[in-house]
């Protein structure tokens, strides 16, 4: 992390960016250049999320929206609460531990089961449901089905993980808009 990270302060970022928590959007306050004038929506995308920079730095939205509102930048990481990485409303964002971050993650895109923690074990034929969790994995099981892993997996991480737990349902759904998406 850069010098400059470490001294901006929820002062310097109000004089430069507008946040409007409801919506999760910064605006600029100050004319930079004819590209970044004052009033515009300030960012771009960068790996999914909104990036903004302030005296030559890119900073993630989510966490300038997190020093904008609670005067600071937290150590741990901040969880987009529905997954949207573009969502940077306050009522969206939570402080998180990395692992807790990772069991709100959308599915891998080179997943082939289309079960989130379930994969297919040849040797024994059978559906194959584990989970990693502080870099420790668990195996969890065996099952005849994709569908009965992904429901072991699901309840196992349910049990350890609360509050940040996706549901099968959550991520069948999340699955079909990504697809519907695609189609366009």
């Amino acid at each position: 992390m850069s010098r400059k990270h470490l001294d901006l302060s929820q002062e310097l970022l109000k004089c430069y960016l507008i946040y409007d928590p409801d919506t999760g959007v910064f605006t600029r306050k100050v004319s930079i250049n004819n590209n970044c004038r004052r009033g515009d929506v300030a960012g771009t995308i960068s790996r999914g999320y909104v990036t903004i920079a302030i005296e030559g730095v890119r900073y993630r939205a989510h966490r300038l929206a997190w020093l904008y509102m609670h005067g600071e930048l937290p150590n741990s990481e901040i969880d987009h609460v529905n997954r949207n990485r573009q969502d940077n409303r306050i009522s969206n964002l939570r402080l998180c531990t990395g692992n807790e971050n990772a069991v709100n993650r959308s599915m891998r895109s080179d997943n082939s089961s289309g079960y989130r923690g379930v994969s297919f074990y040849k040797a024994l034929g059978k559906w194959s449901a584990s989970a990693r969790i502080n870099k420790q994995t668990y195996h969890i099981g065996y099952y005849s089905t994709p569908l009965e892993a992904s429901k072991a997996y699901h309840n196992f991480i349910k049990e350890k993980h609360g509050e940040f737990y996706v549901s099968l349902e959550e991520e069948q759904n999340t699955l079909r808009r990504m697809d519907e998406s695609n189609e366009r």
